[in-house]
């Protein structure tokens, strides 16, 4: 994440690839514990909640890649840096 915030500071051209992995692999992670390695079922009841959230981070990651001004922020930030 920290390699994510600099690269937004301090763009290259392939930041806006790298920050969408980065927005999709933490949910994955937390996912994959989540199915695979907690035991607990008293914390299992909040699954639709985590699920509404993890669909609400990953519309606003990509959406704010894709938007037009995200879209000009990164080329307005990597002109010349090449």
């Amino acid at each position: 994440g920290a390699v994510a915030l600099v690269l937004l500071h301090r763009p290259k051209p392939w930041t806006p690839v790298f920050v969408g992995s980065v927005g999709a692999v933490f949910p994955a992670v937390y996912w994959f514990e989540r199915l695979t390695l907690w035991q607990d079922g008293t914390t299992q009841g909040n699954w639709p909640l985590m699920l509404l959230l993890t669909l609400f981070w990953l519309g606003l990651v990509f959406w704010t890649l894709c938007s037009q001004g995200g879209r000009k922020f990164f080329e307005r930030r990597t002109e010349g840096k090449q």
